[in-house]
């Protein structure tokens, strides 16, 4: 499971159960994937329209009556466009994390959905499908890519957002902060490190320097364009 940046282990089965229950308007808080306050008040009133005893707690009992808010395991149906319910949801934080996001989390199996499917599956070695059954949820179940090369940090500062959820997207990348002036290691496209002396940031990670992590089948690469 991804670490969470506060150290607490993000946890993609609650991270689907609070999608499920914005799709509902059971939960208006964002999808973190770690069981707070509002997540445990949501999955209460959630089990209560399950007939479940509502302790809060997304176990066995709760997940084994999810119908009509979809099936409790990965890959038990097939998912195609127009499928929905916590299953779908799983699978979408599921292939985030493996480098494959879709969009804006829901439950819902849209468009967006079957092409980050289909990208999976290109890169799992499996049938082209399009549509996420019991082969795509058990390759999904392998652990994320890690990248072959060690990576170094472009600039000595401070994260301002990490990488994974955030709000009710995924970030793909990390932003950090310098101040102006500071100086910038990165990646040319052949990989030779070049320093730039005295590299003008901008106040955001986002305005002086940016890179990418590494995803399936794309190289670590650092690029800079100019500071906004």
């Amino acid at each position: 499971m991804p670490p969470a940046a506060a150290g607490v282990a993000v946890d993609p089965r609650i991270a689907a159960v609070q999608i499920t229950m914005r799709s509902r308007l059971l939960y208006r808080g964002p999808v973190t994937g770690v069981v707070d306050g509002r997540t445990t008040s949501a999955i209460a009133i959630m089990q209560q329209r399950l007939g479940v005893a509502p302790d809060g707690i997304f176990g066995p009992q709760t997940r084994a009556r999810l119908f009509p808010f979809g099936t409790p395991v990965l890959g038990t149906r097939l998912l195609t466009i127009g499928s929905k319910g916590y299953d779908v949801a799983l699978l979408r934080v599921e292939l985030a994390f493996h480098g494959f996001p879709s969009g804006p989390f829901s439950s819902a199996y849209t468009a967006r959905t079957a092409r980050a499917v289909l990208r999976f599956q290109r890169f799992a070695g499996l049938p082209t499908t399009a549509m996420a059954g019991p082969l795509t949820a058990k390759a999904l179940r392998t652990p994320t890519p890690v990248s072959p090369k060690r990576l170094s940090w472009p600039v000595a500062t401070s994260i301002t957002s990490s990488y994974g959820l955030r709000g009710a997207r995924f970030h793909g990348g990390v932003d950090i902060v310098a101040g102006q002036g500071a100086p910038v290691i990165a990646w040319q496209r052949r990989g030779r490190l070049r320093r730039l002396a005295r590299r003008r940031l901008g106040q955001r990670g986002h305005g002086g320097a940016w890179w990418r992590r590494a995803l399936p089948r794309r190289a670590p690469v650092a690029r800079r364009r100019p500071c906004r």
